[in-house]
């Protein structure tokens, strides 16, 4: 529908009091074949850029055109039409203010800060599960006294010439084993050698001690003193010569000196 040759001016007018812009409608002047179309390379099209700001036209019929412009109307009567006087009762926003001093309200306040907590309920039967950390091995990691030790109990009774446990050996099984079961005996002083090797010996001077002297000796070494000191006493009570006597003929002989022993 073409709006300029169109007999209707009451549109016009009301389109231009409402400040609507209807654009002509072009007239379409491509003459354009069916050869020419045909013969068109897809591929080889002019890029056409159409800019944001462009109109886009449409046919608006003339029954739009007046709902639209009673529409305006109506806002307009409205926007300036005085307002209606009302009944109701302004309500006055301002609160009324009280003092924070009033015990009452504080006490209000104070509840609904601190919510009541429903207290646990309390048994007095206590379950007694006994100690929790008896027989762990953690908590004596690291607090263990060597000297409460067996072997280190046995081996300080064994040197105080006591009454000890010792080992022994199990070959009566499929498995040779050895057990830490046997009552070994306190140690004592043993008989003299009454060997006519010993008696002509020159070596030895045991059978110049009498025995009293000889159990005293051996208690003191056993009882009083240390590995240490019983180290001391022993290369003190030997004495060490130059050999007297060569049997080998070489040169070779590995003995250099001898030991006397009292």
């Amino acid at each position: 529908m073409d709006y300029e040759s169109s007999d209707d001016e009451g549109v016009l007018d009301l389109c231009k009091e409402l400040g609507i812009r209807i654009p002509p409608k072009k007239k379409n002047n491509n003459n354009t074949t069916r050869d020419n179309l045909e013969n068109i390379d897809i591929n080889n099209l002019p890029v056409v850029i159409i800019p944001d700001n462009t109109y886009v036209s449409s046919e608006v019929s003339v029954h739009e055109l007046f709902e639209f412009h009673n529409n305006v109307m109506m806002v307009q009567t409205t926007a300036h039409s005085p307002m209606l006087p009302s009944n109701e009762e302004p309500i006055d926003i301002n609160f009324a203010q009280t003092s924070v001093t009033d015990p009452t309200l504080m006490e209000e306040s104070t509840d609904l800060a601190e919510p009541m907590a429903s207290p646990l309920p309390l048994s007095d039967e206590v379950e007694q599960y006994g100690d929790l950390n008896s027989g762990r091995k953690r908590c004596s990691k690291g607090c263990s006294v060597n000297k409460n030790w067996t072997k280190n109990n046995n081996k300080k009774l064994r040197m105080e010439v006591k009454e000890y446990l010792g080992y022994r050996r199990d070959s009566n099984g499929s498995k040779f084993r050895v057990l830490h079961d046997t009552i070994r005996p306190a140690r004592i002083i043993g008989p003299r050698c009454t060997t006519e090797f010993c008696k002509k010996s020159q070596l030895s001077a045991r059978n110049t001690i009498p025995e009293e002297e000889q159990n005293t000796l051996f208690s003191n070494y056993w009882n009083n003193m240390t590995r240490e000191q019983r180290k001391q006493y022993v290369v003190s009570n030997v004495q060490v010569c130059p050999k007297k006597q060569v049997k080998c003929k070489s040169s070779s002989s590995r003995r250099g000196e001898t030991k006397e022993y009292f």
